[in-house]
């Protein structure tokens, strides 16, 4: 990355840093000497937002097995012609990166070169089987095919922790100090950097 990329991403993340810490300097400020504001911002603030309501559509599997078999030579003309061309994309790519990046940068981007090049082939080997024999789909399909319900797994997500925001009902004036100390704190760290 070139220095005044870096150098901007720096100076945004800093004042993006300063104006947070001095939003909540104020809110402990408030809180602090005037409890019942403070309190009554946060009960407007904390909406609850559950993300399973919004997710529930794409929990529901959508068979398209009977399509690609119906129009399988279709299909697999048109992975083969996507494959090639990633491959040609690819191809187009310097296989390793200058020597003046770092490490990181440069095993991302050959690990995502190589990894092109790998789906690319697997691509074209998919089409090659949808247009001369589907049937040879049949065992990659049945094992692909297995349903994982993505909200099962996240449930635990959807639950209230707020174990702050009951320190703040109980102790508002206590917290507000805590809050205002604190964020006073890093705001004359930040403003030294």
């Amino acid at each position: 990355m070139s220095p005044q990329i870096t150098s901007w991403l720096f100076d945004s993340a800093m004042l993006f840093m300063k104006i947070s810490i001095a939003l909540v300097w104020l809110f402990g400020l408030i809180t602090v000497l005037a409890p019942h504001l403070s309190l009554s911002l946060q009960r407007h603030l904390n909406v609850r937002f559950s993300a399973r309501k919004i997710t529930r559509p794409l929990e529901v599997p959508l068979s398209i097995e009977r399509y690609i078999y119906r129009h399988a030579r279709p299909v697999g003309v048109l992975l083969m012609l996507g494959a090639a061309g990633l491959l040609l994309l690819n191809g187009q790519l310097p296989g390793h990166v200058q020597t003046n990046t770092p490490a990181v940068w440069a095993w991302l981007v050959e690990s995502l070169y190589w990894f092109l090049w790998l789906s690319g082939i697997a691509i074209f080997f998919i089409g090659l089987a949808c247009v001369f024999r589907p049937s040879l789909l049949k065992p990659l399909e049945n094992k692909a095919n297995q349903w994982v319900s993505t909200r099962q797994k996240t449930r635990f997500l959807s639950h209230d922790y707020a174990p702050l925001d009951t320190l703040l009902r109980q102790y508002p004036r206590l917290t507000g100090v805590l809050i205002t100390v604190v964020s006073s704190l890093l705001l004359l760290v930040l403003v030294s950097v």
